[in-house]
């Protein structure tokens, strides 16, 4: 699978995901800040 993926195409899909995990992540502070 990763022989088919060049390392542009791989770390383009990594950044993505963790740019999404901390737009989440902001999201649910600014919805619910008392929520620890």
């Amino acid at each position: 699978m990763y022989g088919f993926w060049p390392p542009d195409v791989f770390t383009y899909i990594l950044v993505k995901i963790i740019v999404l995990a901390l737009v989440i992540l902001m999201w649910w502070m600014l919805r619910a800040p008392t929520v620890v």
